[in-house]
């Protein structure tokens, strides 16, 4: 609905209470400076969202009433060759900094962010577009040892070759051979804040198109190093399948999915991951990367979700469209998998976006 514009609503973020599992170890160290550092042993988690997801309940008792700030970080892999039966092979070092703020630093962020934004001259561009093409080019012809030597060392020392090769054949199989990718959209940073090293990022948001899949989008980041040439530091792929979209579309994706607000970390991802991948070309990150809105045009409503870093996370709240007797008005509901006092605080947040937007609706237009 043209009513739903993208809100400029940035809610205070900090990180939130999340559930620990086992095979998981947590040491807290406070500094003299009121700066503090947690370390995560896990061998349950392989990237830095669900790592910093699962340090968050420490975090929150480290500062009690204060605003939690995520600093410096280290991530980090190790694999044991002689691993007992009973014991995994694989185990994954989260080495955070943060430190605890009387008030919430939002602006200081947004402001922070604005400043790390690069305008490309068209050289760098070109050049940028040529990695793309080459590292998708490379995997496309199954060239993988040629594409894993265009990752940053960092991330080949996380991901050693056999299993990066092996995980790579795997989703080949599973997509029925070689990509398209499609609808290319660049973003550039130059020495952003808690990046794995100073220098100039280009982030890639695409479509894919595969034999298997319905619904395919992906992002890859690069990160040019002190050569000059941009080696791949992230890559993520959203996607559904065929069969799966083929039983999506028997059931109605509802603004009420659950009977009750309380709900858990599954069904939140469930959720999320249904609506990034169906509205996939409706999907806006805030400033501060702290929440995620998704635009579900067909049922009229905007779903606004947390991340990690949000203080409400895992949840969501949804601003949809109500018509009665011709006359529209805005409904509001949401769930949540974290703190339930920290929800609150996001749904009054929500409460006050929704009178925005009602207002908006009441102005007379052109």
């Amino acid at each position: 609905m043209d009513y739903f514009i993208k809100s400029i609503l940035t809610l205070a973020s900090c990180l939130t209470a999340f559930t620990s599992f086992a095979g998981t170890t947590f040491t807290v160290e406070s500094n003299t400076d009121g700066s503090h550092r947690i370390v995560l042993s896990s061998d349950e988690v392989s990237d830095v969202k669900a790592a910093q997801a699962l340090i968050s309940e420490r975090a929150n008792e480290v500062c009690g009433d204060q605003f939690v700030v995520l600093g410096r970080y280290e991530f980090s892999k190790k694999e044991s060759l002689n691993a007992p039966d009973n014991q995994e092979a694989v185990t994954f070092e989260l080495d955070q900094e943060l430190t605890c703020e009387d008030e919430p630093i939002e602006q200081s962020r947004t402001e922070k962010n604005s400043d790390v934004v690069f305008v490309a001259d068209d050289q760098l561009k070109q050049q940028a577009m040529s990695a793309f093409d080459t590292y998708k080019g490379l995997l496309n012809k199954k060239k993988y040892k040629t594409a894993y030597e265009m990752l940053t060392a960092v991330n080949q020392n996380i991901s050693p070759y056999k299993r990066w090769k092996k995980d790579k054949q795997a989703f080949r199989k599973s997509v029925g051979g070689a990509g398209e990718f499609v609808d290319l959209k660049l973003t550039w940073y130059k020495d952003p804040p808690n990046a794995a090293g100073p220098g100039i990022y280009v982030a890639f948001d695409y479509g894919c198109v595969y034999p298997n899949l319905e619904l395919c989008s992906g992002v890859l980041i690069f990160h040019q190093d002190e050569s000059g040439e941009f080696k791949v530091i992230r890559e993520e792929t959203n996607m559904m399948d065929k069969e799966a979209a083929a039983s999506m579309s028997e059931v109605n994706f509802s603004v009420r999915p659950h009977q009750t607000a309380g709900i858990s970390s599954e069904q939140w991802a469930n959720y999320y991951q249904l609506a990034t991948i169906k509205y996939s070309g409706a999907v806006y990150s805030y400033e501060d990367k702290c929440t995620t809105q998704v635009a579900a045009k067909d049922i009229n409503a905007n779903i606004y979700f947390t991340q990690p870093c949000h203080s409400a996370h895992p949840a969501w709240v949804t601003i949809y469209v109500i018509e009665e007797n011709q006359h529209l008005r805005l409904g509001q509901i949401g769930y949540f998998a974290g703190s339930e006092s920290a929800f609150a605080e996001m749904y009054k947040a929500y409460g006050v976006l929704r009178e925005q937007m009602i207002e908006d609706m009441r102005q007379p237009r052109d």
